[in-house]
């Protein structure tokens, strides 16, 4: 028996202790006790098995409420989800958008750099013109103060 059970049935009275040498008066005794003692039995094991139900039903109680406790905080994390998961999905679409806007971007600085380039080919280009034009007035202006310096001479 377990212990629990044997505390019960001595709180209740019904427990004690046997003799192992039984006289002849004392076993007919013992047997028409018997049958008292087995409705006493019968009757502590329902005080025994009421005893059980209250304790079973102070344990299901207790384990109900933290049920209960547990159950809250998931309800409040699957509201908290609830609640979250439409402004992720919108972070998610606007980070989508964001990638979007940054390689359009990009295409365009790219595109910007061949203008830009093409307007540094062009300026270099002129550069060159002007300098065979300053050679060119350079030529000229040599040429005139060639003639200038023969006409002089004479």
């Amino acid at each position: 028996m377990d212990d629990s059970v044997i505390k019960v049935l001595r709180r209740n009275g019904s427990w004690t202790s046997s003799k192992s040498v039984l006289t002849d008066k004392q076993s007919k005794k013992e047997d028409s006790n018997n049958t008292d003692e087995d409705f006493s039995l019968d009757k502590n094991f329902g005080i025994l098995a009421e005893e059980i139900k209250k304790r079973m039903k102070i344990k299901k109680e207790i384990k109900d409420t933290k049920g209960y406790q547990i159950n809250k905080k998931n309800d409040v994390t699957i509201d908290a989800k609830k609640e979250l998961l439409p402004l992720l999905k919108n972070i998610e679409a606007l980070t989508n958008q964001r990638d979007n806007y940054t390689k359009k971007i990009n295409l365009i600085d790219e595109e910007l750099e061949k203008v830009k380039n093409n307007i540094i080919n062009i300026k270099v280009s002129y550069e060159k013109n002007i300098s065979d034009l300053k050679n060119n007035i350079n030529f000229f202006e040599q040429s005139i103060a060639l003639i200038n310096n023969i006409k002089e001479e004479k």
